[in-house]
């Protein structure tokens, strides 16, 4: 994980869009008093399960969510077909 301080607002959106584009994934964004901060993972890295902010624990929840509702669509659509 690399923590990139940023002034204004345009330099913020300037590194995300450079780092991203590097194949990092920005995963924190930080406004406090001692600065601007972004936080950015590399796509081969992983947060440890208690590192992850509320946002990625949600975000997470939301994938399984979604896999499991294309798993059963595709369950449903067998049995129809196979019914048929």
């Amino acid at each position: 994980m690399i923590i990139i301080k940023y002034t204004t607002e345009e330099e913020g959106q300037q590194i995300i869009a450079e780092k991203t584009s590097q194949g990092y994934t920005l995963i924190e964004v930080q406004n406090i008093t001692e600065g601007n901060f972004l936080g950015f993972l590399e796509s081969n890295e992983t947060l440890p399960e208690n590192d992850k902010t509320e946002n990625q624990k949600l975000q997470d929840m939301i994938d399984t969510l979604i896999m499991d509702n294309i798993n059963m669509q595709e369950q449903i659509d067998t049995l129809i077909t196979s019914n048929l």
